[in-house]
């Protein structure tokens, strides 16, 4: 079909150029534009309990899922965390991040009661115990790539609060 319409073109245009054309190459359908990703933390929320015999609280028996943004101050006050739940529930969350280039950066949480910070499976802060609302910071060299961050909370009464932040807010968007 191309070659007939080239051949009338020609006539037309009255010149004695010879064209040959051996393949025709089709334009390029247009590039898929490569996906951003913007991390999240996805929770499992669990019921909390205390380990009288050794001093120590665990999360056990998942109750629901949900999912929080990269970074959250949630400030449930004397309401349920998590549906109906409002004492003795917690949650374990995972989000996997990466980080741009070899770096130190510098991770906050805050809670009441307890919480934890994990990084590709090394605890880097730790308040696993029962207090007010309070914040503790720590600053970590994370070489250039992926890297999952996991954090445990728990309230085990009263009031409850959450909250996460890091100094490198880059870290949460990239191309996968």
């Amino acid at each position: 079909m191309i070659g007939l319409v080239c051949a009338i073109l020609i006539s037309i245009l009255g010149t004695f150029t010879v064209l040959q054309i051996t393949d025709f190459v089709a334009p390029r359908a247009a590039q898929e534009a490569p996906m951003l990703a913007f991390a999240h933390w996805d929770v499992s929320w669990r019921v909390a309990r205390y380990m009288s015999g050794i001093g120590n609280y665990e999360l056990i028996a998942e109750v629901g899922t949900s999912e929080f943004p990269s970074t959250f101050d949630y400030n449930w006050g004397y309401g349920a965390p998590f549906e109906d739940q409002y004492d003795r529930i917690g949650f374990e969350a995972t989000m996997k991040v990466k980080v741009q280039r070899d770096a130190p950066i510098t991770f906050t949480v805050g809670s009441d009661d307890g919480i934890q910070l994990l990084i590709d499976d090394e605890e880097y802060i730790s308040m696993w115990y029962q207090h007010g609302y309070s914040t503790a910071s720590s600053t970590v060299s994370l070489e250039k790539g992926f890297h999952t961050l996991t954090l445990r909370w728990f309230d085990w009464y009263g009031y409850a609060r959450a909250s996460f932040s890091c100094n490198a807010p880059d870290i949460f968007i990239y191309y996968p």
